[in-house]
């Protein structure tokens, strides 16, 4: 007789759920053996499927279990109002919490936008992992350097077959536009956004998905001719306002007339092609039909190429290509000194010695320094939180252990604290979504943040807004929670709870690292701020103060000589002269040559800044000649000065050798009269350069005055502009003070310092909230203690060292970590300076000091009320 359950029967037994299933399977064996001996084993079989059968309906599939803890609405609701009664309870230590984690977040947000605006500069190209910039390789210098030969980009088109497209670019920059529109003639001074591109520019760089379009004009055409322009929309718009512009004709730097072919949308902030007005490249036939056919060999560092690569086609095909077609045109010397290397588009933004036309580039260090400096400040605030709720939860040992004997089980606990800081965290989000919104708004000219959307309605912001808040709930609100939940009811509900030793050295530990974080920031504002004091009080090698630039327009540079001779009547004017360049700034006409001594070979040519002076220009910013002379009028085209760099770069002993002496510059025989001494022409970030100097009035572009009287500036400003009109009426004025020049090469170390300066105070903010809160807990917890110490004599001052003399210690072991982690990480930024100054002892003390005084202002301020509180109030309920 069998007293098993059939097969079929256990299947259709096993779709019911577990918890009713024993019962049911017991009743059902029991009534089969009773049938096997009434009606036999196959009728009970049958009866026993059918019965088994009747089983599976929903009433019993969907039965709950009755042992199973369930989390009813009311209990959720309850969590929540126990979190706000226990904010409200504790509103100082909520208040530090919020504030930390606004703090912390609103940091961590702003530099998570900047570097994220950062990275997307010119990204959003179809083809952007195809395209690459064709930069110049100098063999001797082992190094990359701005700009292509002139007949590069339509050779290469031609002649090479490992690339897609190519597009070449000359940024001009500022330029005068004169527009008459109904008979009236207005003049415009644009600063920037002037180039000349060719007709497969905008083949090459699409600017997907950022709404470009083409407005009006032709897209195949509108660039093909010689005299064509393009304007954004916005440039369209201030010059013609309402009309149509196509046709219409624009006469640029006051000589020059264009027709307007085309109409495009502006172009992104987020690129580095900040173009307004595109002049067809064509037109740099008509203007320099000799340099654009056959010169192979000077360079414009605006001028340059960038090519769209095949899909399956790598770098090093091309530029294997690139080397063949580019010794077809040049001597073989040369071929084996220059070559043309691809750089990925991607790169341009982040490049600081190459740049690109946006003359700003953010590199991956400052961009790692931001994204780190953004976590640690988030960490920092998270930091706050565990300290004070750890702290505080000793307050609450009693409220744990009646919840846990009335039967709350650990996870209930864990979710209740957890809870609590996902309240705290949400509110914090939601403020400093709209803290860092309104902070990058108001200081968008710092971070070079350009709003597109704001960033409540940026869906990835607010996506990973949503991941901050659940990743914050759990590093935060975690660790607090498992020990809050894990302790026993005794311990509990007699309050012995309040010497954990893991809670203890925890809290000691973040504390530590809270303030070696802020006095590494202090120590590193105090390391840029000190290198930028030297950058700019340091001798550069020439003068800068009181110098005025005005830019001569290069159609008319042959009336040079006519505005230095009128500006000179000027009483208020002690000195003119006329040049290519200046000797130094961050905004200047550079131009590079290749030099060689005429009795060595091809391969030892020097590739070397190359400007054209008047005899005026050493005396005028005070450049002294340490050997031979300066130019005089007499001097013919053919003689030269070099400075000390070239000299020993092209094998002179000494200054002095050098006098004399032959020199091939582009194939050209110059002597050498004079020789320069060395002057920073870049900034101290960099060595100084190979220059060569000429006489050749045909490249003279600027003028630089020297004003005699710092006291009459702006009436010397005036005169100047009445003989600017005189000798070029048609001519929009416009100067540049040369100091502000050189200042600006350290514009991006001036962001740095005062970065690391604001984000020291935020980290020195929260670290001392974050003491303060966690010294509130320990003086209430050692009440009892300072009051009977001094019932028994014991002073204020005696009080106040007892309590933070452990505080203090680890003030000056977070200081002991800092300084050496410091040290190394700022010596190895101050090694990408060529000239950089020394890290000083005193440089490493004092942000330590000011931390220690902070700290101590901070902590005095507590345990001074505390100590100097009655005894007889604390103790007398006990």
């Amino acid at each position: 007789m069998k007293s098993e359950i059939p097969f079929l029967s256990k299947k259709i037994l096993s779709l019911i759920p577990l918890h009713v299933r024993e019962e049911i399977e017991g009743d059902l064996l029991q009534r089969f053996q009773r049938d096997i001996k009434r009606i036999g084993v196959r009728r009970a079989k049958r009866k026993l499927n059918w019965a088994t059968l009747r089983f599976v309906r929903p009433g019993i599939l969907f039965r709950r279990n009755p042992t199973k803890r369930t989390y009813p609405v009311f209990m959720f609701r309850n969590y929540f109002v126990v979190v706000f009664r226990n904010l409200i309870a504790h509103k100082m230590n909520s208040a530090i919490n919020v504030l930390s984690l606004i703090a912390g977040i609103s940091c961590a947000i702003i530099m998570m936008s900047v570097v994220r605006y950062e990275l997307s500069f010119d990204a959003f190209h179809t083809d952007v992992n195809q395209i690459y910039r064709v930069n110049r390789f100098d063999s001797n210098k082992g190094a990359g350097e701005q700009g292509v030969a002139a007949p590069l980009t339509d050779t290469f088109r031609n002649e090479v077959s490992a690339i897609e497209k190519i597009t070449g670019v000359q940024y001009y920059g500022g330029l005068q536009v004169d527009v008459t529109l109904n008979g009236e003639t207005r003049k415009f001074k644009e600063t920037s956004g002037g180039a000349f591109v060719d007709s497969e520019f905008f083949d090459v760089f699409d600017f997907q998905g950022t709404g470009f379009k083409w407005l009006a004009g032709n897209p195949q055409k509108a660039l093909t001719e010689p005299y064509a322009v393009v304007l954004t929309e916005s440039l369209a718009k201030k010059y013609f306002n309402d009309a149509d512009p196509i046709g219409q004709s624009l006469r640029i730097e006051a000589q020059i007339d264009m027709k307007v072919t085309g109409v495009v949308s502006d172009l992104p902030p987020n690129s580095d092609f900040p173009f307004t007005l595109m002049m067809s490249y064509r037109s740099l036939y008509e203007f320099e039909p000799e340099r654009m056919k056959d010169d192979w060999m000077s360079v414009n560092t605006n001028h340059q190429a960038f090519v769209l690569l095949p899909e399956k086609t790598t770098p090093a095909e091309a530029e294997e290509q690139f080397d063949k077609i580019h010794a077809t045109h040049v001597d073989k010397d040369f071929a084996a000194l220059i070559k043309y290397r691809l750089q990925p588009l991607r790169d341009v933004h982040r490049d600081a010695e190459l740049g690109n036309f946006n003359r700003r580039t953010v590199d991956n260090t400052a961009m790692w320094i931001m994204a780190i400096t953004g976590l640690l400040l988030l960490a920092v605030g998270c930091i706050n939180y565990i300290n004070i709720a750890t702290a505080q939860s000793t307050l609450r040992d009693r409220e744990i252990g009646v919840r846990k004997v009335l039967g709350g089980q650990r996870r209930q606990i864990v979710f209740q604290f957890l809870s609590e800081t996902f309240v705290l965290v949400t509110i914090a989000c939601v403020v400093s979504l709209f803290v860092a919104d309104i902070v990058l708004m108001n200081v968008s000219a710092f971070t070079n943040l350009i709003f597109i959307t704001h960033l409540f309605a940026d869906p990835v912001v607010l996506l990973s807004l949503t991941a901050l808040t659940s990743v914050i709930t759990i590093a935060a609100g975690f660790y607090p929670a498992v020990i809050v939940s894990g302790y026993g009811i005794i311990s509990a509900m007699r309050g012995l709870t309040s010497n954990s030793l893991s809670s203890t050295y925890l809290r000691k530990t973040l504390v530590v690292v809270q303030f070696a974080v802020t006095q590494a920031f202090l120590i590193g504002s105090f390391v840029v701020i000190n290198q930028l004091q030297y950058s700019r009080n340091m001798d550069l090698g020439f003068t800068k103060d009181l110098i005025v630039n005005i830019a001569i327009p290069e159609t008319e540079s042959d009336k040079a000589v006519d505005i230095c001779n009128l500006v000179m009547t000027n009483p208020n004017v002690s000195a003119i002269s006329a040049s290519s360049s200046y000797p130094s700034g961050d905004r200047r006409n550079m131009w590079f040559t290749h030099v060689r001594r005429k009795e060595l070979m091809k391969e030892n040519e020097l590739f070397t800044e190359y400007q054209a002076i008047d005899t005026a220009f050493f005396n005028l910013y005070g450049i002294k000649i340490v050997a031979g002379r300066n130019f005089v009028n007499s001097d013919s085209i053919n003689s030269t000065i070099i400075n000390e760099t070239l000299a020993a770069s092209l094998g002179f002993a000494t200054p002095d050798e050098a006098i004399g002496h032959a020199v091939d510059i582009d194939g050209r025989d110059y002597t050498v009269v004079g020789i320069a001494k060395n002057f920073h022409n870049t900034s101290v970030r960099e060595k100084i350069s190979n220059m060569v100097f000429v006489l050749k009035p045909s490249f003279f572009v600027t003028s630089s005055i020297k004003l005699a009287d710092p006291a009459s500036i702006q009436e010397s400003i005036l005169e100047l502009e009445k003989a600017w009109s005189m000798v070029f009426p048609t001519m929009v004025f416009e100067y540049r003070f040369f100091d502000e020049n050189i200042d600006n090469f350290y514009r991006e170390e001036k962001k740095l310092s005062a970065l690391l300066q604001a984000f020291s105070g935020i980290f020195l903010l929260l670290a001392c909230l974050g003491l303060y809160g966690l010294l509130s807990f320990v003086v209430n917890r050692r009440m009892k203690e300072v009051a009977i110490r001094k019932v028994f004599g014991a002073g204020i001052g005696h009080i106040v060292t007892l309590i933070s003399k452990d505080y203090m210690i680890l003030i000056i072991l977070s200081f002991m970590i800092a300084a050496p982690l410091s040290y190394y990480l700022m010596d190895q930024w101050l090694q990408t300076y060529t000239f950089h100054v020394p890290i000083r002892w005193w440089v490493l003390i004092t942000p330590g000091a000011v931390a220690l005084a902070i700290a101590m202002v901070t902590l005095s301020g507590k345990l001074l009320r505390a100590a100097g509180k009655n005894p007889a109030e604390t103790l007398k309920y006990e």
